[in-house]
């Protein structure tokens, strides 16, 4: 099964373009037609996979490759894949978009990873891996104004994660896991969540922190 392999071979390309992009700037133009074609590649991938195994198990896996994750998967590409294709080829010594390549393809691997996610701390590693590259995007193609978004940015994530990372805590701390299908089992099982005062304070962090990522994206 190739299920993890697509996001992989775009976070590691990812990688290796914006190293080479920083320490050679004319190495641009290259890594904008190499990122496009990683991301061609890992868009077949995805399309080869559909819909999915059948016999895969769900309940304890932390990623789910299902088809509606692969449909995601495959719009986050396509839209990594206009992302890189906009993007000048021309630049010099001084070029303030050095590297925005590679950055690209990160932020679309840790989008890749959110799309299946099927525990909380796997979604929050995803939001977390696709919001880093956006703010070096920011400090290195804006000047002040992206220095101040990407500050404001860090501020917020970091409210975020600990909003999260406190509602996680919780959620293991009553249900046991972090699963979503176990989760979601417990909690057919409650009669009455607001009965809980645990599992309320853990949902309340858990929407505040998502909150926090999703206005930060």
């Amino acid at each position: 099964m190739i299920t993890m392999f697509p996001i992989g071979m775009v976070w590691f390309t990812g990688l290796i373009l914006a190293l080479m992009e920083v320490l050679f700037a004319r190495f641009k133009s290259a890594a904008k037609y190499s990122g496009m074609a990683v991301l061609i590649c890992a868009f077949g991938l995805v399309a080869f996979e559909w819909p999915g195994p059948e016999d895969f198990n769900f309940v304890q896996a932390a990623f789910s490759p299902d088809a509606f994750a692969l449909f995601l998967q495959a719009v986050v590409l396509l839209g990594g894949l206009g992302a890189v294709l906009i993007q000048k080829n021309d630049c010099d010594a001084d070029c303030k978009t050095l590297g925005t390549t590679g950055l690209a393809l990160l932020s679309v691997s840790g989008a890749m990873l959110s799309s299946g996610a099927q525990d909380m701390l796997v979604l929050l590693v995803g939001f977390l891996s696709m919001v880093f590259p956006l703010w070096a995007t920011a400090v290195i193609s804006s000047g002040e104004n992206g220095r101040e978004a990407a500050l404001k940015g860090l501020f917020a994530t970091a409210v975020g994660a600990s909003f999260w990372g406190l509602g996680v805590a919780l959620l293991l701390v009553r249900v046991g896991t972090t699963g979503f299908v176990e989760i979601a089992r417990v909690l057919s099982c409650i009669e009455w969540t607001g009965g809980d005062p645990m599992m309320v304070a853990s949902i309340i962090c858990l929407i505040a922190g998502i909150g926090c990522m999703i206005a930060l994206v």
